[in-house]
């Protein structure tokens, strides 16, 4: 089986901002979210968003889900010029109105 998040992959990744498309009922995996929030992998703080994930899986997962700082909606990342510095927005999907749900303030790359 293909996994494409290991540990050495996290390790060497080091993300403050981890962006996770799901769109199915195994998304996320919680193998997959425990190496994402694992200090033991990397140390200091990072956050996790996800697209959709489905309400079954918050409630199996709900150990590592409920750290998710979103599990719904669309993540805009903007990066500034030179990539130094990046912030995270995450807009409503349930309307046309993109109405803003959660803003990070800006942190250092």
């Amino acid at each position: 089986m293909f996994d494409g998040l290991d540990a050495d992959v996290v390790c060497t990744l080091r993300l403050r901002a981890w962006v996770i498309p799901s769109w199915h009922i195994a998304h996320p995996d919680m193998l997959q979210l425990e190496r994402m929030f694992s200090e033991r992998l990397y140390p200091g703080p990072r956050d996790v968003f996800a697209t959709t994930v489905m309400r079954e899986n918050l409630l199996a997962n709900g150990r590592l889900t409920n750290k998710l700082r979103r599990d719904d909606g669309h993540v805009v990342v903007r990066v500034a010029p030179g990539g130094a510095r990046f912030h995270v927005a995450v807009t409503d999907t349930r309307d046309e109105s993109d109405r803003v749900l959660l803003a990070t303030a800006q942190q250092a790359a």
